[in-house]
């Protein structure tokens, strides 16, 4: 029985609206560290504390705009559509039109 009741709560439509971003959702988030996997991560402040957000192919120190693309109840995860400023470690790597040219 007690199972029962635990199941009714968390499907309650209270439940679902207590996400602070869904997927689509566009913010500007600044990278603080790399995870294991090497997602970026950024904290977004809250009323209950630090809400984690994961962003692959973002370097710490950079300030990112991305799109949620997965929102779960105590993290997120977004894409990076653009770069607002860049990490100081970043390096400007030299372009070549032609592969091999010198």
């Amino acid at each position: 029985m007690r199972n029962l009741r635990t199941k009714i709560f968390h499907h309650t439509p209270l439940a679902r609206n207590k996400r602070l971003f869904h997927k689509g959702a566009m913010l500007e988030l600044d990278i603080l560290d790399v995870a294991f996997g090497g997602k970026g991560i950024a904290k977004v402040p809250t009323d209950d504390g630090d809400f984690t957000v994961f962003v692959p192919n973002a370097i710490a120190g950079q300030r990112v705009r991305a799109r949620v693309s997965l929102c779960k109840r105590r993290h997120a995860e977004a894409r990076i559509t653009a770069v607002l400023s860049r990490a100081p470690e970043e390096i400007e790597v030299p372009y070549q039109a032609i592969p091999g040219a010198p």
